[in-house]
């Protein structure tokens, strides 16, 4: 027997779902069969919510190394139009978690379909006690720890990204070493990054210098709300938040080199996190050595109720 399920949609849109024997039924088909049956029994599935915890190696209790289950659990709800759902608890990754969008080119050359009308990355944490959050922190193994060593090549934990297609036949989709660049035969545009939102999340960049919480540069739709970076002893808390009549809400660094970097200043290729404005409501940025807000980009920042305290005192503080 099915049922329908109305789900609320990024933009306050409804949708309505049919749910049946072995998952939930959406355009095109089932859900990934990659969805474990315990994601699937869990009662906020229904309610569009996909519990990372079920996914193999995520553990919330800072313990092990959850980026692989927490890679395929975001990749899992991107697909299948649910929001990434971290209850409270600690998680260590390695290395980026890396949300990225593709707009390939067809056979006459013209762009296919822009996926943003269909898909947004949604990522929630759970709101505890005395508005605790979850927290993912950075511990790199022997084999990510160079990738995170180096400010003048700075890797983030979480990286948004959409990429077009430069030429046809489409370039394979790989990541570059440099991550926060494009990979060969794509270009990043942050014009077309719509509707991903990231809320209720704390980061800790694990004291490596070339480390950034978080790289968000969206588009109209998009936002971050509650997010929390401990970057001290990293590079940056944020590079990169959402512009074109988007912003962020309630963000909090503490330390590192910068708090907020942005626009043409921060990027290390022309116009990489440019977003055409953002509005910032809410900003406690404390201790960083350089900039608290490094910002250039065509049309201005609006910041809205801001604490600022920089570290003079800390070594290479300019």
């Amino acid at each position: 027997m099915a049922a329908v399920l109305k789900r609320r949609m990024p933009g306050g849109r409804t949708r309505a779902l049919l749910t049946g024997l072995g998952g939930l039924l959406l355009p095109g088909g089932f859900l990934s069969a990659a969805i474990p049956d315990a994601a699937r029994a869990d009662p906020r599935f229904t309610l569009g919510y996909l519990v990372v915890t079920h996914y193999a190696g995520v553990r919330s209790d800072g313990t092990g190394d959850a980026t692989a289950g927490l890679q395929q659990a975001v990749d899992d709800a991107y697909a299948n139009d649910l929001v990434a759902f971290v209850p409270l608890g600690t998680y260590r990754i390695s290395d980026t978690l890396r949300l990225f969008q593709w707009r390939p080119l067809n056979a006459d050359g013209t762009q296919a379909a822009n996926p943003y009308k269909q898909k947004s990355f949604q990522v929630a944490g759970e709101h505890g006690p005395a508005g605790t959050r979850p927290l993912l922190r950075l511990v790199p193994t022997a084999a990510t720890a160079a990738g995170f060593a180096d400010p003048a090549k700075p890797r983030p934990l979480l990286l948004l990204r959409h990429f077009e297609s430069d030429t046809y036949p489409n370039p394979s989709r790989t990541v570059p070493a440099d991550v926060m660049a494009a990979p060969a035969g794509w270009s990043i545009d942050t014009a077309s990054l719509f509707n991903s939102c990231l809320r209720n999340l704390d980061f800790d960049c694990g004291g490596q210098a070339g480390a950034i919480g978080v790289v968000w540069p969206g588009a109209q739709g998009a936002y971050v709300e509650r997010v929390r970076v401990d970057a001290r002893g990293a590079h940056a808390g944020f590079y990169g938040l959402p512009g074109r009549n988007a912003g962020a809400i309630d963000l909090e660094v503490a330390g590192g080199e910068y708090g907020i970097r942005h626009g043409y200043g921060a990027a290390q290729a022309a116009g990489r996190e440019v977003c055409a404005g953002v509005t910032i409501v809410g900003a406690r940025l404390t201790g960083q050595t350089r900039r608290a807000i490094d910002y250039v980009d065509f049309v201005p920042l609006v910041l809205i109720g801001f604490a600022i305290e920089k570290d003079f005192a800390a070594p290479g503080a300019t």
